[in-house]
C-alpha cells in the first residue's frame, strides 16, 4: 500500500470556512488498510474535497490526469493545508474524475498515433468511443502501471453489466500491487470483497461493512418496495 494514513490539524482553519461543516474537524486521522478502499456518504460530506487533497499530496492535478502532467501549485486543494498524508512513494498516479474526464480523454488522444494503444486500449481514438466506452477502456490500460488511483464516482457513464465489468478490473488492480481510492455512490461497486468501505457523515468517519453502507440498504429498500415509492410519485400533488 502507498497510503497509509492521513491525519488533520485544523488550528489555524477559520471558522467560516466550508471545511468547518465536514466530518473531518472533529477527527485526528483515519487510517488506509487495504489496496481497494471506498469513500461512501451522502452529498456535501468532504468526499471529493478529501479526494483532491490526497491526490494533490501524490503531486497529482486537481482537474485529474496523471502524476506526469503538469501540476499547478496555484491550484491547492482547500483541505490540503490542513491534513499531513503518511504514504509510500508510488511509481504512476492518476486522478480520474468522472467530471473531467472528457477534458483528458482530449489530451490522451493529443499525444499521437504511437501512443494510441498505450492511452485508449484500442484503434479507435476516444473521440471516436462512446462516454463509457471510453471510460472502460481508459481502466483496462491502467491496470499493467502499478501505482495509485483516485477515482471519483467512476459509475457514472458505466452501465450495470460494465460496472460488474469493473468489479474485475479492480481485481486486478490489486493483484498487481495498486492501490485504488475511490468515491461511488454505487451499491455494484461497494460489493467489491474485502474492501474497506469509509463512510463519510455528520457523525464522523466510520469503517462499516457492506451490508450497512445506506447505499446497499437504500437500494434493497426501493426494490423490494418499489410500488410504494409509484403510489407515492402518483398520489403527490
Amino acid at each position: 500500500m502507498f497510503l497509509r494514513s492521513v491525519s488533520f490539524n485544523f488550528e489555524k482553519l477559520d471558522s467560516r470556512s466550508y471545511l468547518s461543516n465536514l466530518p473531518f474537524i472533529d477527527i485526528d486521522s483515519i487510517s488506509f488498510s487495504k489496496n481497494i478502499i471506498f469513500l461512501t456518504g451522502d452529498n456535501g460530506v468532504g468526499k471529493s474535497t478529501l479526494l483532491e487533497s490526497l491526490a494533490y499530496d501524490f503531486n497529482i492535478n486537481l482537474e485529474g490526469g496523471s502524476s506526469n502532467f503538469i501540476l499547478d501549485k496555484n491550484k491547492v486543494p482547500a483541505l490540503h493545508p490542513f491534513i499531513k498524508v503518511q504514504k509510500f512513494d508510488a511509481p504512476f498516479g492518476f486522478f480520474f474524475r468522472s467530471d473531467t474526464f472528457f477534458d483528458i480523454e482530449t489530451i490522451l488522444d493529443e499525444y499521437g498515433e504511437d501512443l494510441k494503444f498505450q492511452y485508449n486500449g484500442g484503434e479507435k481514438s476516444f473521440s471516436k468511443q462512446s462516454h463509457g466506452e471510453g471510460f472502460m477502456n481508459f481502466f483496462r490500460n491502467r491496470i499493467d502501471r502499478q501505482g495509485i488511483y483516485f477515482f471519483d464516482e467512476p459509475e457514472n457513464a458505466l452501465s450495470f453489466d460494465n460496472q460488474v465489468l469493473f468489479l474485475f478490473l479492480l481485481k486486478e488492480f490489486e493483484r498487481r500491487g495498486s492501490q485504488v481510492i475511490m468515491i461511488t455512490h454505487s451499491p455494484i461497486l461497494l460489493s467489491y470483497p474485502n474492501a474497506q468501505i469509509l463512510n463519510l457523515s455528520k457523525e464522523g468517519v466510520q469503517d462499516v461493512e457492506y451490508e450497512k453502507t445506506s447505499h446497499f440498504n437504500n437500494y434493497r429498500d426501493f426494490f423490494e418496495n418499489y410500488r410504494r415509492y409509484q403510489k407515492q410519485i402518483e398520489d403527490f400533488d
